[in-house]
């Protein structure tokens, strides 16, 4: 089942007249559809079936007369390419299936897949402790509850790094620091930093290691200074996995205070300094410093903000003409020339249609291939895919309209099964 598309060139400007965004429904593949081999059409057969049991969120023992004449190494990799919600529910299908999804050689292979079969989540994140948060997963184009019940205690994620959030759990008296898988329900609790953290730190970033899965959780907190012309002092704390042990590190003046807006990309996070002209300033984790990153943004784009593309950092920000945005454009650093690339756009007709707010301002959050807009007062929220360069609305769920997620903020959140 594909998710219908609307195509957005990225370099012409030239938009066809009659391009709109309307609602869009999940349509089935023909199933008259003629398959290049055999092995095609099993896989075909076994993803319809999984896809279908994940539509009618129905559970029911299969015939294992019929699924254990199928390879085993077909059965990895079909199992493997599939969205994790469906992986997880196929444990329920099949002992054969449990069995195999448990074993270290099939999480590896799933750890391994592209970017494009396991699509970020959108988190939202409401303004209160919680056991449970909204979060949408695109491949699937639906809404689920993450849950943290498991933990037996209130958190509130606070940011996230391949497959792992780091939480924030207790109440204002005692608190604590928890890394957390949500998919495989692994998690553990870390020491709190030499600095007391509710009072200090307001900034974080979770790098981690694929492989190995060590990672190391970075807090930080912008002060004003009195004196010079770098009126802000970075405040840094690392906390490493392997050592167990917080580390200092020194402090680094800057001219402004920052935007809660900030990236991870290839083992270095960016942060955007608040004010025009806008500028970067990035902590490499290797070196443990923070530089000021030396690639000027243009001085027309406006409310910039930065994601990971595969490796690459992407800035996306408005055009504004007479103090309102009309487009979006998408920008992506080029590390030799340390100058940003065009590589996409999202024309003016279609800003009008999600851009209600008497300002047109906007907010964005984005990871590989995908970002996903939001903008006060419109009921649909818009993902725009950077490699195929199409745009999608999506239905917002109801639990949004719960005060409780007013103002709320959100990341997004790779799952993974392993880590």
């Amino acid at each position: 089942m594909k998710p219908i598309l609307i195509s957005v060139p990225s370099f012409s400007r030239q938009t066809p007249s009659n391009l709109k965004i309307g609602r869009f429904r999940y349509q089935k593949e023909a199933a008259n559809e003629k398959e290049e081999n055999s092995d095609e059409r099993v896989k075909w057969k076994i993803g319809r079936f999984l896809y279908q049991k994940e539509e009618s969120n129905e559970v029911e023992e299969m015939d294992e007369r019929i699924w254990n004449r199928i390879p085993e190494d077909m059965m990895i990799r079909v199992l493997s390419s599939l969205p994790i919600t469906v992986i997880l529910r196929s444990t329920l299908l099949s002992k054969s299936f449990k069995s195999i999804i448990s074993s270290s050689y099939f999480l590896k292979l799933n750890s391994e897949l592209s970017p494009n079969t396991h699509q970020p989540w959108l988190l939202f994140i409401n303004r209160n402790l919680a056991d449970s948060f909204l979060a949408y997963d695109p491949c699937l184009n639906k809404w689920i509850d993450l849950s943290f019940r498991f933990l037996q205690f209130l958190v509130r994620p606070i940011t996230a790094g391949d497959g792992l959030i780091c939480l924030l759990y207790g109440t204002q008296s005692s608190f604590g620091l928890c890394i957390c898988n949500p998919i495989s329900k692994s998690f553990n609790i870390i020491p709190l930093p030499v600095i007391p953290f509710c009072q200090f730190y307001t900034f974080s970033g979770l790098f981690v290691d694929r492989i190995t899965g060590i990672f190391r959780l970075v807090l930080f907190v912008i002060r004003p200074i009195s004196v010079g012309p770098e009126q802000f002092l970075l405040f840094t704390e690392v906390y490493d996995s392997q050592t167990q042990l917080w580390t200092l590190v020194k402090r680094f003046p800057v001219s402004r205070p920052l935007n809660p807006s900030k990236t991870i990309s290839n083992g270095v996070m960016y942060c955007i300094l608040k004010r025009f002209p806008v500028s970067i300033a990035a902590f490499n984790i290797q070196t443990m410093e923070w530089v000021m990153l030396e690639a000027p943004v243009p001085h027309s784009v406006t409310l910039v903000r930065l994601m990971d593309h595969n490796g690459m950092l992407v800035m996306i920000g408005g055009f504004r003409t007479e103090l309102l945005i009309d487009e979006i454009g998408i920008w992506e650093l080029d590390n030799s020339s340390k100058n940003w690339k065009r590589i996409g756009w999202i024309p003016k007709e279609v800003c009008d249609l999600f851009l209600m707010s008497a300002t047109r301002s906007l907010s964005c959050i984005g990871h590989g291939d995908l970002i996903y807009f939001t903008t006060m007062g419109c009921p649909f929220l818009i993902m725009y895919d950077i490699s195929r360069k199409h745009l999608k609305v999506i239905d917002p769920s109801p639990r949004l309209s719960d005060p409780q997620y007013h103002g709320s903020q959100g990341f997004c959140f790779e799952p993974r099964l392993s880590h």
